[in-house]
């Protein structure tokens, strides 16, 4: 998935995370599991721009492109 963004797409995303209410749960998420601020976000920024898809050929899901393949109970 994406690679290499640059500061505008980063922005775009995160304003797209906020729209969607995205950044507060994951900040809730990390901040239940002590997880460090921003990680959730981050690896969402990585995967898909912070874009719920389906993509990997049709097997990664959401936000975090979670494989049904590996993850069928958790989808």
């Amino acid at each position: 998935m994406p690679h290499r963004e640059t500061p505008g797409q980063l922005v775009a995303s995160l304003k797209r995370a906020r729209g969607e209410g995205l950044d507060t749960i994951c900040l809730e998420a990390e901040q239940k599991k002590g997880l460090p601020r921003g990680i959730l976000l981050a690896i969402c920024s990585r995967e898909t721009h912070c874009r719920n898809v389906v993509g990997d050929g049709g097997h990664g899901r959401g936000y975090f492109q979670i494989d049904d393949r590996a993850h069928p109970v958790f989808l």
